[in-house]
């Protein structure tokens, strides 16, 4: 009789012992991830959305497209007239009106905060979603 064992062939290589390992981790976590699934709503139950994000770090000021400031003193609004949009009382200025016609079909943001401190650390905190940027 052999001393060997096909189960137990002596200490393990250290890439059984990361397969052994990472089998047991996924071996804990699945079922939680099944509940999950289980708990989810079906594919045809969820509403399908979608999200554009134009981002345009140093480009046009807020003020002369999207964001226009016409009951403001002169000094401080742009140099373009408004224009009306499809939204009622929402304006942009006259260098947008394609997107003026349009403007019931998407959202515009015009007010945000971040906790990072500036425009750099703010800018990664908002496209991380991470609340703690450094």
């Amino acid at each position: 009789m052999s001393g060997s064992s096909p189960f137990c062939s002596g200490p393990p290589s250290r890439r059984g012992f990361m397969r052994m390992g990472l089998a047991g981790f996924a071996s804990l976590s699945l079922p939680g991830l099944l509940r999950l699934r289980a708990e989810s709503p079906s594919a045809e139950s969820r509403e399908k959305t979608a999200v554009i994000m134009v981002w345009k770090p140093g480009g046009c000021s807020h003020i002369d497209t999207y964001d226009p400031k016409p009951h403001a003193p002169s000094e401080y609004r742009g140099p373009f007239s408004v224009i009306d949009t499809a939204v009622p009382g929402m304006q942009f200025t006259e260098l947008l009106p394609m997107q003026a016609k349009v403007a019931d079909k998407f959202t515009v943001l015009r007010s945000m905060g971040q906790t990072a401190g500036g425009h750099p650390a703010g800018t990664m905190q908002l496209l991380s979603g991470d609340p703690d940027t450094r």
